[in-house]
């Protein structure tokens, strides 16, 4: 599980953690957010690294549709949609929360979600960009907690 610059970092980085030889399926979780937010070229970097005979897997709540549908056609072969039912229930054993906390305080609140909350032992950090993923990254290295 990586951002589209984390994934690239680490197969491309300085010192590559992770290889993509064996990668047998993808998934990229709100695909149109990653295309309008500029992840682009790097989904595509990480693609071109990845087998063909690989599965590869678009999900969005909000599908931007001619992006995606585009995006699709280059990397998939004979892609399907699938539509889930708005009402769809959670499996009772997954819990979540959220947050709504001031931008200067996210942070903070991440750190104190993953040393306070008993159930807390993964968690999924959402941000607006590049930058920011760049900035939390660093700072739940420096809090100890491995991202």
């Amino acid at each position: 599980v990586g951002t589209p610059g984390r994934l690239k970092e680490v197969t491309l980085g300085r010192k590559s953690l992770l290889t993509t030889s064996s990668v047998r399926t993808v998934v990229v979780d709100e695909v149109d957010q990653c295309i309008r937010q500029g992840f682009r070229d790097d989904l595509e970097s990480f693609l071109n690294r990845c087998p063909r005979s690989r599965q590869l897997v678009f999900s969005s709540a909000t599908s931007d549709g001619e992006a995606v549908r585009e995006f699709a056609r280059v990397w998939m072969r004979a892609p399907s949609l699938v539509r889930i039912q708005r009402d769809a229930r959670l499996p009772a054993s997954i819990e979540h929360f959220y947050t709504v906390v001031k931008r200067n305080q996210r942070l903070d609140a991440v750190r104190r979600a993953m040393f306070t909350e008993p159930v807390a032992q993964s968690a999924i950090c959402f941000v607006e960009d590049q930058h920011r993923v760049d900035v939390v990254w660093e700072k739940t290295r420096e809090f100890g907690i491995a991202s």
